[in-house]
C-alpha cells in the first residue's frame, strides 16, 4: 500500500485517490475480482487497485444517495484514473474500489447500488465493517 505524502497540499486532481494498493503475490489462480469485497479471500483477488475511501460513516449507500453524489465518482472518470495508471505503473489490471459505509440490506435496494456504482465506473467495493474486522484479525 502506497499513500500520498499528506504535508504537501495536494492538487484537486491528486486528491481523488486515497490509496494505491499492489499485491506482490498477484491473485489466486482462475479467481476474479468480486464486486462487492467481503472477505480476506475477496480482496486476495487484487492485483493492484486504486483506492478512495468515502467518509459517511452512518450513511448507507443507497441509489438516491448515489445519484445526488456525483463528486463520490470523480476518482473513476478517465482523466483522472489515466494520471493514477500513469503513476502507479506496472503490468496488470488497476481495479477502482471505492470504501463505502454500508450497501443497502435489501436485495432490490442492495442490486439497484451495485448497478448505479457499477454504471459509474466503480469495479469494486468494500464496507468500512469488513475493512475493520480485517485489520482486527490481523492483530497480534
Amino acid at each position: 500500500v502506497r499513500q500520498q505524502r499528506k504535508h504537501i497540499a495536494p492538487k484537486r486532481e491528486d486528491d481523488e485517490i486515497d490509496f494505491y494498493v499492489h499485491n506482490p503475490s498477484g491473485p489466486p489462480e482462475g479467481g476474479e475480482v468480486p464486486f462487492v469485497l467481503e472477505s480476506t479471500e475477496d480482496i486476495s483477488y487484487l492485483l493492484r487497485a486504486v483506492v478512495v475511501v468515502k467518509a459517511w460513516h452512518t450513511e448507507v449507500f443507497t441509489q438516491a444517495v448515489l445519484a445526488n453524489a456525483p463528486e463520490m465518482f470523480r476518482f473513476a472518470g478517465p482523466e483522472t484514473f489515466a494520471r493514477a495508471t500513469e503513476a502507479f505503473g506496472g503490468p496488470g489490471p488497476l481495479t477502482k474500489v471505492l470504501v463505502v459505509p454500508a450497501l443497502p440490506s435489501g436485495t432490490e435496494a442492495r442490486q439497484q447500488s451495485i448497478e448505479v456504482l457499477r454504471a459509474k465506473g466503480i469495479d469494486s467495493v468494500i464496507a468500512f465493517r469488513t475493512m475493520l474486522a480485517d485489520l482486527i484479525n490481523h492483530i497480534e
